[in-house]
């Protein structure tokens, strides 16, 4: 079971799933920031299993979702997060 994650500047792009987030249990914290997400038209994230508050900070979101219920959206981003992917 996880208890907590902060996932940061990282890019998904045209993937059948964004990210599949299952499993996840107490208060966390866990954290998707500054973060896009670009897998229109496939699912850009699945929490659809049992999970702790998920929160995504800062991202840019394209596609669709299941199971919202445990993931609130904060400050989204109307356009792709700069900055984001691999360091040098």
């Amino acid at each position: 079971m996880i208890t907590s994650f902060d996932i940061s500047y990282t890019n998904t792009r045209q993937n059948v799933y964004g990210f599949m987030l299952y499993g996840s249990s107490g208060l966390g914290p866990r954290t998707v920031a500054h973060s896009n997400i670009d897998n229109s038209p496939g699912i850009a994230y699945d929490a659809s299993r049992q999970n702790g508050p998920i929160t995504f900070d800062h991202c840019y979101v394209t596609g669709g979702v299941n199971g919202s219920n445990s993931v609130a959206t904060t400050n989204a981003e109307t356009m792709p997060v700069l900055g984001t992917g691999p360091r040098p």
